[in-house]
């Protein structure tokens, strides 16, 4: 039997495909039997994350399905999916992750009603190179197995509620650059000394662990394992002792954001002569 126009217009629509506006009606019964698949997700107006949406075109023009922040391909493989700000609830652990092979960016910043765990089954996202989830009400422990995202450049988990250790597996993702796992209530741990995952990522250029429950003296070691950071904030923590001069080393660092610590001593001399110094934040400690 052969694949009726609306079957194939499902089809067209799974793998992003063109459809010309003479096609609309079917194209609007394919996208309502489409988006009540299990990997489909509506929320209430006024936003739907991956509802189909006309888009007014000239009549000789092909139509393209209008999926919300869905970016596909040459080959019709979702590759892109940036659904920041929606206003998305729910969790996550539902989803298919293995279905998106080809996924390189999952951005669901500022959604702010996404909830529940992380779900360790994003690490079968295997051609992962960014991973935002900042700003949601996501709890639980960050998942250990986001050390097998070998190709993960990007990690935002800021604004959370996440609790328990900072996995140490995240010091084996060879090419990160940017960690950012501000604002939740993670810990380390050994509570006495410096988390050694930062330690460990020696390719960063950026890193925010502030307002969080970390503690442990500033390493001299640091500028000698992070010599590539740019951006460093470790403010509103429990950081200890004294700001060391080994720190005058970071000559590529521009931005450091250390206040609300522990730390003692004064503002050292060295400080003054980092020149590519755009911020310094070094206040109640």
């Amino acid at each position: 039997m052969g694949m009726s126009d609306l079957d194939r217009q499902i089809e067209q629509l799974k793998r992003c495909e063109l459809l010309m506006e003479t096609e609309k009606a079917l194209y609007l019964k394919a996208m309502e039997i489409l988006v009540k698949e299990s990997n489909v997700q509506c929320v209430d107006a006024p936003v739907t994350a991956c509802r189909l949406q006309l888009r007014a075109v000239p009549h000789h023009e092909p139509l393209m399905p209008g999926w919300c922040g869905v970016g596909c391909d040459a080959t019709g493989r979702v590759v892109t999916l940036r659904l920041r700000g929606l206003g998305l609830g729910g969790g996550l652990d539902k989803l298919n992750f293995a279905a998106f092979p080809a996924l390189t960016e999952l951005d669901l910043n500022g959604n702010y009603n996404l909830n529940g765990t992380i779900p360790a089954s994003i690490s079968r996202l295997s051609s992962l190179e960014l991973l935002d989830l900042g700003i949601n009400g996501f709890n639980g422990s960050i998942p250990s197995e986001f050390g097998d995202l070998s190709g993960l450049i990007e990690l935002r988990l800021y604004n959370n509620n996440l609790v328990d250790a900072i996995p140490h597996q995240l010091s084996l993702l060879p090419k990160i650059v940017h960690f950012d796992l501000g604002s939740n209530y993670l810990t380390d741990l050994d509570y006495a000394n410096f988390p050694e995952f930062i330690l460990k990522s020696g390719n960063i250029t950026y890193l925010d662990v502030s307002s969080n429950t970390l503690f442990g003296p500033l390493p001299e070691s640091l500028p000698e394992k992070l010599p590539n950071i740019r951006y460093l904030n470790l403010s509103a923590n429990g950081f200890s002792g004294r700001i060391l001069p080994s720190f005058g080393k970071l000559t590529k660092l521009q931005d450091l954001l250390i206040a609300a610590n522990k730390l003692i001593g004064g503002v050292p001399e060295f400080l003054g002569s980092m020149t590519q110094l755009r911020i310094l934040e070094i206040g109640e400690n």
